[in-house]
């Protein structure tokens, strides 16, 4: 497996930017209608974020972390989709930009 890691800056209160966030893994799934599926989103307690979905057919995973200053997501990526890791990780970032803007 491979990793991918985006972080954005945010000028936000955590909660703020928590509550923005939730959400975001439909967000993305409408957005990309057809092309991703089988989206889990979980938020825990503390803030923090675990997900999965399916792109292109390969299975995708992994959390993020939102403190007053950043989001800071990381997760795994199969093999076959490593090619794929910088538009992953531009498409990510966009969305992430927009959500909490």
């Amino acid at each position: 497996m491979a990793g991918f890691k985006v972080e954005v800056p945010h000028g936000l209160d955590a909660p703020t930017a928590v509550a923005r966030l939730q959400g975001f893994s439909e967000k993305i799934r409408k957005s990309y209608e057809g092309e991703i599926t089988e989206v889990v989103e979980t938020w825990h307690e503390d803030g923090r974020l675990s997900f999965s979905f399916k792109a292109m057919g390969f299975r995708i995973s992994g959390g993020a972390v939102i403190d007053h200053e950043w989001v800071r997501m990381e997760g795994t990526l199969p093999l076959a989709a490593v090619m794929f890791r910088g538009a992953i990780e531009r498409q990510i970032r966009e969305k992430l930009d927009e959500a909490l803007g």
